[in-house]
């Protein structure tokens, strides 16, 4: 692995370590547990390398959901994570703040133009953001209302009623 893509791969890991931080702090005040599993992640661009899988149990251990990393390369974002259910899944994206910008130039004459268009709404910060939709035009920063909402989505577990 080449020195950028080790350097990638460390950031990508740093800030999946930073989400299992949040996220624990999120169900700290709920019956949820969280644990850790290693898992295998192989990519075109760098090979193999090991992360970590978050694991989200009930107090009878039961498997709920798991966080489970996918990729650092992304088109779009600086890495992806998905929320994984006994339903169904949700993808998480790593973005900058702003978002992912396309960019054209076109020439007119002997100069350039510069055209820039968000191609996301609701980035106002650096983080993890959930995608409404799967055209993904709308973003929503992960936070502890939308994390709960999201395990009800793929888990059908309310964790509301478990409170």
């Amino acid at each position: 692995m080449d020195k950028s893509a080790k350097k990638k791969i460390e950031g990508y890991i740093s800030s999946i370590n930073q989400l299992y931080e949040q996220v624990d702090g999120f169900l700290g005040d709920t019956e949820l547990k969280t644990s850790r599993t290693e898992v295998e992640i192989n990519e075109k661009r760098s090979g193999k390398y090991k992360a970590q899988a978050l694991v989200i149990s009930d107090k009878g251990n039961n498997i709920i959901a798991e966080l489970k990393p996918i990729a650092a390369w992304v088109i779009a974002a600086k890495g992806r994570i998905d929320l994984v259910g006994k339903f169904s899944s949700e993808i998480l994206v790593l973005l900058d703040k702003g978002g992912p910008v396309f960019t054209t130039k076109i020439m007119v004459g002997d100069h350039m133009e510069k055209r820039e268009k968000k191609l996301l709404k609701g980035v106002e910060k650096d983080g993890w953001y959930w995608l409404e939709d799967r055209k993904g035009k709308n973003a929503q920063l992960l936070d502890k209302e939308l994390l709960d909402e999201l395990i009800s989505m793929v888990s059908d577990y309310d964790l509301q009623a478990a409170v």
